[in-house]
Formats: C-alpha cells, sequence, structure tokens
C-alpha cells in the first residue's frame, strides 16, 4: 500500500495533471491554469493552543493557485490526499489537514501584525485584524481502489445517524471532495489529458477482463509516460515493465499487458479444470446413492453413507 500512494503522490507533482484533475473532475470547468500553480511545502505542523499536537500531519501535495474571476484575483490552496484504499477516518483526516493550514495561516498573519505594529491591545491576543482574511483550502481525495470507496465522505456519516436526526442542527459537518475512479463516468475518464485517462480507464475496468483486453489494443499503451506506467504497475496487476520504451521515449506496456492476459488465461484454464473434478464428484455420488437405492437402501441410508465415503 505504501508504494501505492507513493507513486500517485509522484503523478500529482506534475503541474497539468493536478490542474486537470480539479478542473475536470472538481470544477467541471476550466479553473485552474498549470502555469500558475506553485508548489508548497507539505508537512503541515500542528500547533493548537500553543503546543505541538500529537504528530505531525502529512498531506501528499499541497499548491497555491491564482485564479482570475471578474478581473480579480483570487488565491486558492489545492491539496491531493491519494487513497489506495478505504480509509474510515477520511472525512476528520481532511478536515484536520485543512484546519492546521488555517492555523499556520492565522499564524503568520499575526506575526506580521506584530511586527508592523497593527495591532491594538484587545486584538494582540488572537493577532488578526479586521481586515484580514484567509486563504481558501480545498481537499480532493482521490481513491484509487477498483473496488471503490466505501467509507464515510462526511463527519455526518461517522455518527450514529439517531443522534444526527435529533441534533444535526448543532452540529457542524464537514464533507469530503472525493472521487472515486471506479465511479466515475467514462465520459468524465476521457475528458482527462491522456495519460491520465489510460491509468484511470485502466484501474477502473482492472476487474473486467473483456474491457481490460479491449485496452490492450489500445495505441497509447504503446507509448505512456514513466509516472504512469509505474502507477498501472502498482495499482493493478499488470506486469509493467518500466525499461521497455516506447517510439517516443516513453514506457511501451504492450508486453506487460500480453503477460497478462496469458497469465488470466492460465488461471481460466485451471478454475476450468477445478470445476470439471467438482461435477465428476458430484455425477459419481449420484450414481453410487443410485446404485444403493437398487441394492435396497433408503435414500437416506444411501446419502449417510455416500456423505461418509466421500467425507
Amino acid at each position: 500500500m505504501f508504494e501505492k500512494d507513493i507513486v500517485t503522490k509522484k503523478l500529482f507533482q506534475n503541474n497539468d495533471r493536478f490542474a486537470d484533475v480539479f478542473n475536470r473532475l472538481l470544477f467541471h470547468r476550466e479553473v485552474i491554469d498549470p502555469g500558475q500553480l506553485q508548489e508548497m511545502n507539505n508537512d503541515e505542523i500542528a500547533v493548537l493552543f500553543d503546543r505541538l499536537f500529537a504528530k505531525e500531519k502529512y498531506r501528499d501535495i499541497l499548491k497555491a493557485a491564482c485564479v482570475k474571476h471578474d478581473s480579480q484575483s483570487i488565491y486558492l490552496y489545492l491539496g491531493i490526499e491519494n487513497q489506495s484504499d478505504t480509509d474510515f477516518t477520511m472525512p476528520v483526516r481532511t478536515m484536520l489537514y485543512d484546519a492546521i493550514n488555517y492555523q499556520d495561516q492565522i499564524q503568520s498573519l499575526a506575526e506580521r501584525n506584530r511586527k508592523e505594529k497593527k495591532l491594538t491591545p484587545s486584538r494582540f491576543l488572537s493577532g488578526m485584524t479586521e481586515n484580514d482574511r484567509l486563504i481558501p483550502v480545498i481537499t480532493l481525495v482521490i481513491c484509487w481502489n477498483p473496488d471503490g470507496y466505501k467509507g464515510p465522505k462526511r463527519i455526518y456519516d461517522m455518527m450514529d445517524p439517531e443522534v444526527i436526526r435529533e441534533f444535526g442542527r448543532f452540529i457542524p459537518d464537514y464533507r469530503c471532495n472525493l472521487i472515486s475512479v471506479v465511479e466515475l463516468s467514462d465520459t468524465d475518464i476521457r475528458s482527462m489529458n491522456d495519460d491520465l485517462s489510460v491509468l484511470m480507464e485502466i484501474v477502473k475496468y482492472s476487474k473486467k477482463e473483456e474491457k481490460m483486453r479491449e485496452l490492450s489494443q489500445d495505441e497509447r499503451i504503446k507509448d505512456i509516460s514513466y509516472e504512469v506506467a509505474e502507477s498501472i504497475k502498482f495499482l493493478t496487476d499488470i506486469p509493467v515493465d518500466l525499461t521497455k520504451k516506447g517510439k517516443k521515449g516513453n514506457v511501451d506496456m504492450s508486453e506487460g499487458f500480453r503477460l497478462w492476459a496469458e497469465a488470466e488465461r492460465k488461471e481460466g484454464k485451471l478454475e476450468g479444470m477445478a470445476e470439471g473434478r467438482i461435477e465428476g464428484i458430484d455425477e459419481s455420488k449420484e450414481k453410487f446413492i443410485q446404485y444403493l437405492i437398487e441394492n435396497g437402501k433408503t435414500k437416506e441410508e444411501a446419502v449417510s453413507e455416500i456423505d461418509k465415503l466421500f467425507s
């Protein structure tokens, strides 16, 4: 699991892919310009109430974006958290990541305000003025598990439904921006850039043999970027050889698909042989039962004797 999280993290260090997944799958329009993205320190240390929080919290990737809106510049912090499996704490995790970032912003503003002597005595403790504003933090969780995401997507999902019905109006909720790759429509996947589209298609259909055979004939797999090929290797059962070069110097995965198809055929033959043996045993049982009945046994006695024989 650790390797899967590492390779998907590397995947979105690329600004084009990072912007693509936000624009296509979250905003559903062109909002983020990859050229305006700036990598940020993603080692977030929580300091709450003037003491170190229990643990350092690390999110996968955090970038700053400048977005043009009505001739104004809007600044956003955008984070991606990759998941290769279901995390039943995800709403609390993402809430912590975002809260830590907001706390860090407050501390930075307070330090600046104290240094520039902008604070009145009543505001010195908080360090904030009425004109200070926080930069919004948007975290996107991407689940790559081919079995889908089966965990909570909001804080309310982690609580007793009866409690929410009775007291929900008093309890703040927190909802994850969560995308499960296997639940994406083919239209959404094909709207992505080529290599990200290939990766998501392969993950989505990795347990559907017929569809995978179709994808094995796709010309795009013959020249795919190293980061995407590496992700496919760790997220699926395809034995990708990362040293096989395509025409443009990227990775040619066609041999990996051929080996996968061969392994699937062998597995299918073995399953067929096992099923045949089971069917043969069942047929023999029926013949023995019939023989015993013809020789004076009741059906119950015959079945009992056969069960003892085959147990």
